[in-house]
């Protein structure tokens, strides 16, 4: 009897697990956001877009683009968390009222899509760098950076390094705060040899980043103090992955009072980007407005 039941609860967990590898390698596809689906996702749309590449550090980052093309309008860069794409942020880039008047830019962080694919890097700074190497690119002279989750400290660290570039941050889910930052447990499983051995790239790269994430917050720690410029923080207070007291402290004690100011989110969780995309476009737009120079 012991035998049966041994032998049958090892086969279902068996092929639970088979179930589990199959349904992420198919969500390997989604993340690495072919060029193919782009082009399939904004022309169903009738949005006019650019896919972008550009050499980088002997490989070369993606960045997708739509709006207006030209300097003279503002300028949004989206920074996704992780695991991610560019295509984090394609509602956005889609959507109608951000179309008429902003030139939309969202980016592949390194090792994710089009962006050294499946080489993980772990230091915020050089994700910063990568960043403004896309910047570079344009002239506009208003440049806000908006980021989700992971991307919230990537974006700070860019204002740090170059001031006279950015205008301004909205921030969504940061998470900020390496102190507060909850490991898990699917992301220990992640970690696992054997699990790093059948797992897709981009789930290699997500976990690199966050079995190593609250130091690499840490190393970051002294850039928070030369923000200059206004700082937007969107949070839930029921975020689960990027505690709300924690980073919302964090936030409060790093940037300079009179530079940010939150926006609550009362049981709202971490993917306030896709959950509550209409509130958050009107919190890009007001931010805008508000700091246009």
């Amino acid at each position: 009897m012991l035998k049966s039941i041994l032998f049958w609860g090892s086969l279902i967990i068996s092929v639970l697990f088979i179930l589990a590898l199959l349904i992420i390698n198919i969500m390997a596809s989604v993340f690495n956001s072919t060029d193919y689906a782009i082009d399939e996702y904004f022309s169903k749309l009738n949005t006019p877009f650019q896919i972008h590449r550009t050499p980088y550090q002997g490989d070369e980052l993606r960045f997708v683009e739509t709006g207006i093309q030209n300097d003279t309008v503002p300028l949004l860069l989206f920074i996704h968390g992780a695991p991610g794409t560019w295509d984090a942020f394609k509602q956005y880039l889609a959507d109608y009222d951000l179309n008429q008047n902003i030139r939309l830019v969202s980016m592949d962080r390194l090792g994710y899509g089009g962006s050294h694919f499946g080489q993980s890097e772990r230091s915020i700074e050089k994700h910063a760098l990568a960043a403004l190497h896309i910047l570079d690119k344009y002239e506009n002279r208003e440049v806000y950076v908006v980021s989700h989750s992971y991307g919230g400290p990537i974006s700070a660290v860019m204002a740090s390094l170059a001031p006279e570039k950015i205008s301004g941050l909205i921030m969504c889910a940061p998470v900020n705060d390496p102190d507060s930052e909850p490991l898990a447990w699917y992301a220990k499983v992640a970690n696992w040899k054997i699990a790093r051995a059948v797992l897709p790239a981009f789930v290699d790269v997500a976990t690199d980043e966050k079995m190593s994430h609250r130091q690499a917050l840490r190393n970051i720690k002294d850039h928070w103090k030369n923000v200059q410029c206004p700082v937007l923080h969107y949070h839930g207070t029921e975020d689960s992955l990027a505690p709300f007291d924690g980073n919302v402290k964090f936030s409060k004690q790093n940037i300079h009072p009179d530079l940010v100011r939150f926006i609550t989110d009362s049981g709202g969780g971490h993917l306030l980007i896709w959950f509550k995309a209409a509130t958050f476009k009107q919190i890009i737009l007001d931010f805008i407005s508000q700091n246009k120079n």
